[in-house]
């Protein structure tokens, strides 16, 4: 069999797919000699059935809106329908039948023509047709045979026509909805993420604490407060956008210390909370003390000026009965006494206790 067209074949209308629609609507091949005796007597009243068809479906408000939208050309249009009329049903068990129809919903599906006036335009066509039918035979028995060859052809052209019309606002559908979805990431990721440092924001960083709360099952986990040393004097001395600079670098430092699976938040001005997920107190003390030697390694460089950053932390396993203040009170707590102890350290729970 030769290659399917292009709309045979995305549809699925290979040999089998077609022979199984012909069954469902009972074509068979016996019917396809009709063909001859409908173009006899469709033919010479072809350009009536066009104008009578365009005349009912002008009565419709929707249907003259459409037309005056797309600014369509009555005579093109009945041009069109009248080339379709001459060929209904000729050749119907080939792809190339199939494919025709098959494109004239996708055809009309981007016009934006609604479904129920589709489907009544067809039901509108048929009876037109018939009606020529009925006027030109007088024999009862070959009356019947067309009445039903017409029937049978014009629900496999309307079957086919609605089944691409179908597919092709579903298509649609899902591709405004791709786009409403990415659309909805990046909304999201602006609320959840720090315009300056791409941080996660303070209210997405404690939302993740209060679920791992929630959770018995996602202990331990770690949260560390931090906060760069003398970082409003950076301000004061260099103007904000500096500092802004300062901060960036600064994040991107913690960032290449800590892990993939850590969540790192901006939790006010110069302060940030790391939260260290199924991690132990031991555990969670070294990523800390990594992150602190990356920050002090090297000055910041901003304009031509080295600028000299350190961070304090305070480090704290979270408890059974932690809810989200008190445990970011603890951690806050062990920062105070980082600060206190001189800056450019970490301090874990134990050691406050301790002192």
């Amino acid at each position: 069999m030769p290659e399917l067209p292009t709309y045979c074949r995305h549809y699925g209308f290979d040999e089998e797919g077609i022979s199984r629609r012909l069954r469902l609507l009972q074509l068979e091949e016996d019917d396809l000699p009709c063909y001859d005796r409908y173009r006899e007597i469709i033919a010479p009243a072809v350009e009536d059935v066009a104008t009578d068809f365009y005349a009912h479906m002008m009565r419709d408000e929707q249907f003259r809106a459409i037309l005056d939208q797309g600014g369509y050309n009555i005579d093109n249009l009945r041009q069109t329908q009248k080339d379709y009329i001459l060929t209904l049903g000729m050749d119907f068990d080939t792809p190339a039948y199939f494919e025709s129809r098959l494109r004239i919903g996708l055809v009309h599906a981007r016009v934006g023509v609604p479904l129920i006036l589709y489907q009544c335009a067809y039901r509108l066509l048929m009876q037109l047709i018939i009606e020529r039918i009925d006027a030109a035979i007088d024999d009862a028995h070959w009356r019947r045979i067309l009445r039903r060859w017409v029937l049978k052809v014009t629900m496999l052209d309307m079957s086919l026509a609605s089944e691409t019309y179908l597919q092709s606002r579903l298509e649609s559908l899902e591709h405004s909805l791709d786009d409403m979805r990415r659309i909805s990431r990046r909304l999201r990721r602006r609320v959840e993420t720090d315009a300056l440092t791409r941080a996660a924001t303070r209210q997405t960083l404690l939302r993740h604490i209060r679920q791992l709360l929630q959770r018995p099952e996602e202990r331990p986990f770690c949260v560390a407060m931090m906060d760069l040393d003398h970082f409003k004097a950076v301000n004061d001395t260099h103007g904000h956008p500096v500092g802004d600079r300062v901060l960036v670098d600064v994040v991107r430092r913690i960032r290449s210390a800590m892990r993939d699976s850590d969540l790192l938040g901006r939790y006010g001005g110069e302060e940030f909370i790391l939260l260290l997920r199924n991690t132990r107190l031991e555990t969670a003390q070294r990523i800390a003390e990594r992150i602190r030697e990356h920050v002090a390694a090297s000055p910041v460089r901003v304009g031509g000026r080295d600028i000299g950053m350190s961070v304090s932390i305070g480090l704290v396993q979270a408890r059974k009965d932690d809810s989200v203040e008190s445990l970011v009170d603890r951690a806050d707590a062990c920062l105070y006494e980082a600060k206190r102890q001189g800056r450019n350290r970490v301090v874990i729970e134990d050691d406050v206790a301790g002192n």
